[in-house]
């Protein structure tokens, strides 16, 4: 289940960031919500579940990226993946948690569960862990921060929506991709690290029994056909 952290243990004063007037099935009507996340799988989930809240979503996959969105506007809140190609989200939370002149709700995500207590001493708001939840149960997740939720009555699905195939296959072959080229130490952590998450996200256990296998052993050449056999079809269970 996805965990948020205690509400406690931040000051959260949210009213700032909302309109002063929204519909009740459109509660974040007039919001923009920055996530930066690599998977696209991970962002097009919530960029359906944010587009039905009526929030408008910009995506930024890398820190870079997202450091550019943030010189040429500022949005009401930022969902950080804590682990970015050039980098860990950590770093950027840590950044704008220290900026008095940008003060969006930072939330952080993540497919390891173990990154709620660096993420939340970097400064985060809160923890979101994947897979995320269906729209319904993410809205109510997501109630603490923006009261317009707890208000309103939204009409969202109970069930979470299907892996999208498209943008499955653009996260398998970016990881494809890296381990055919020979990747070094710290891209190779990535991109198992990307792996585990696409695992965990579509409920594949056997490839993450391959993924766990190779970084135990540092052999990810077995990777390579298993990431091939499903690019293919792209059938998940």
């Amino acid at each position: 289940m996805p965990i948020l952290a205690d509400q406690n243990a931040v000051s959260l004063t949210t009213a700032s960031h909302l309109p002063a007037s929204v519909p009740n099935d459109l509660p974040l009507k007039g919001l923009t919500v920055l996530v930066v996340e690599d998977s696209r799988q991970a962002a097009e989930a919530l960029r359906l579940s944010l587009r039905r809240l009526g929030a408008r979503m910009r995506r930024a996959a890398t820190l870079e990226q997202a450091r550019g969105h943030l010189r040429t506007y500022r949005p009401d809140a930022i969902i950080i993946d804590l682990g970015l190609p050039d980098g860990s989200g950590t770093t950027l939370i840590r950044q704008l948690a220290r900026d008095s002149t940008q003060r969006p709700i930072l939330l952080a995500c993540s497919a390891d569960p173990t990154g709620r207590e660096p993420a939340l001493a970097a400064g985060a708001w809160g923890f979101l862990e994947k897979p995320l939840p269906s729209g319904q149960a993410l809205s109510f997740l997501l109630s603490p921060w923006f009261p317009a939720l707890r208000r309103g009555k939204v009409a969202m699905p109970s069930a979470s929506p299907p892996p999208d195939n498209l943008s499955l296959r653009d996260d398998l072959q970016l990881a494809l991709d890296g381990l055919t080229a020979g990747p070094d130490i710290t891209t190779q952590s990535y991109l198992l690290a990307l792996l585990r998450g696409i695992a965990r996200c579509t409920r594949d256990a056997e490839l993450a029994n391959q993924v766990a296998w190779a970084g135990q052993t540092g052999q990810t050449d077995a990777l390579i056909p298993a990431l091939q056999a499903r690019i293919g079809p792209v059938c998940w269970r």
